[in-house]
């Protein structure tokens, strides 16, 4: 599936915007992800959205790295699956990850020579994963755009690397090193990759806000939270997520408010919980609510827009996407002391300084007994992010991409040409 846009970006030309604008053809862009891009609830949304802004300015091909389900791809799948279940019975879980073993990775890049080599006619082959590239398979330009390095993500677990991991972090820096350009999510990824590989290029790109309202009244919102009780988490870890810390934060918060407030856990199974954790009163588990369904997409919105407070005691890792996506919608945030891009400590949130229950507790206590500082930030909140839309992170992605010439003369995004506005846009 393709999706062509019929409009023109800046690229360098020696003739004029016009002239140029009439000849040029379509920026055309392979985007590889691990599962399919066209579904919203595809691991971190980036995907779709991501996808859903590039086709209004170039022509995309989704490419899921995921292989098809061939006999050998199911069979395999069937036996992680038995492998998995017997690990659960012997040892309470298992620790390894499918998708960093030799077969997943074997399946993989066999689909994946494939389908890069059923794509030649590409100008950019765009992988929102650091694990596999096509660097191999064709002479199309590589870019990667992602949040983590595998090492990186090892190194904040404070995990020391096996055999098996090893061998994948040298998968990751193979890739970074051969990429023709490397876009990072996050300032820490980017400053990691020149710390430690040898990029040719590696550059910062925020993302947009993964939210299908595109327009918010700030006053009305706010009036609406001024006399909310409810508090949010959204999140599918417990405990790099911090569930395990928030649920007892929240029980002694609320014995101080007179047990007035509900907590509402997004994303978490109660069953992942302790005992003790699923028997707080006033705590609601949704678990995952599927964006791509009205019913909970409604519900998923209805929370958000009335949350009074967003709380996330998180661990080290990614910055969760939906931390833009609350503060978006005028909630103010009480996080973790780990590195928060957007959260300036008393202006748009609050940062915690440990991550034991009674500091958080603390700390929403301070926030609900000052409605003038509440405003304040939640209005500060709105402010921050207002513009960090995925149009813009595309805009500036395809510019990033015209200022390195990665792609042939001749190839035109949507927007600019010669650096003025075509007059179709």
């Amino acid at each position: 599936m393709a999706s062509r846009s019929s409009t023109s970006a800046r690229t360098r030309t020696s003739r004029s915007a016009p002239e140029e604008a009439d000849s040029l053809e379509p920026l055309r862009i392979n985007l590889f992800t691990i599962g399919d891009c066209a579904d919203i609830g595809t691991w971190s949304n980036l995907p779709y959205y991501l996808y859903r802004a590039l086709c209004a300015r170039v022509e995309v091909t989704p490419i899921n790295l995921v292989p098809p389900g061939t006999w050998t791809y199911r069979s395999w799948t069937r036996l992680m699956n038995w492998r998995d279940r017997a690990a659960a019975r012997v040892f309470g879980g298992s620790s390894c990850d499918r998708l960093r073993t030799r077969s997943y990775h074997l399946f993989v890049n066999k689909h994946l020579q494939r389908t890069a080599r059923a794509h030649p006619g590409a100008d950019l082959n765009l992988f929102l994963t650091f694990s596999f590239s096509s660097y191999k398979y064709t002479g199309v330009p590589v870019v990667h755009y992602c949040d983590r390095t595998y090492e990186h993500h090892l190194e904040e677990l404070g995990k020391t690397p096996d055999r098996n991991d090893r061998r994948f972090v040298r998968i990751d820096r193979t890739n970074i090193e051969n990429a023709d350009l490397v876009l990072t999510t996050n300032e820490p990824c980017r400053d990691f990759i020149q710390g430690r590989y040898n990029p040719k290029r590696v550059v910062y790109l925020r993302t947009g806000i993964n939210t299908n309202v595109r327009r918010v009244d700030p006053d009305a919102l706010i009036s609406d939270k001024r006399d909310s009780k409810d508090i949010l988490f959204i999140g599918r870890d417990v405990r790099s997520r911090g569930a395990d810390v928030l649920i007892p934060a929240f029980r002694i918060f609320n014995e101080r408010q007179g047990g007035d407030f509900t907590l509402h856990v997004v994303g978490i199974d109660p069953a992942d919980l302790a005992p003790e954790l699923r028997e707080v009163p006033r705590v609601r588990f949704y678990g995952y609510l599927d964006r791509s369904v009205a019913s909970e997409l409604g519900r998923y919105n209805a929370l958000v827009r009335s949350a009074k407070m967003f709380v996330l005691p998180m661990r080290s890792g990614p910055y969760p996407a939906v931390v833009r996506e609350v503060m978006w919608h005028c909630t103010p945030v009480i996080v973790s002391d780990v590195s928060w891009e957007l959260v300036r400590d008393g202006r748009e949130g609050i940062v915690a300084r440990s991550l034991e229950p009674a500091e958080f507790a603390h700390q929403m206590s301070r926030l609900i007994a000052d409605a003038r500082r509440w405003e304040q930030m939640a209005r500060c909140a709105h402010a921050s992010i207002h513009g960090l839309t995925w149009d813009k992170t595309v805009e500036n992605l395809l510019d990033v991409v015209a200022d390195g010439d990665l792609v042939r003369r001749g190839a035109k995004s949507a927007g600019w040409v010669g650096g003025v506005r075509s007059e179709e846009c």
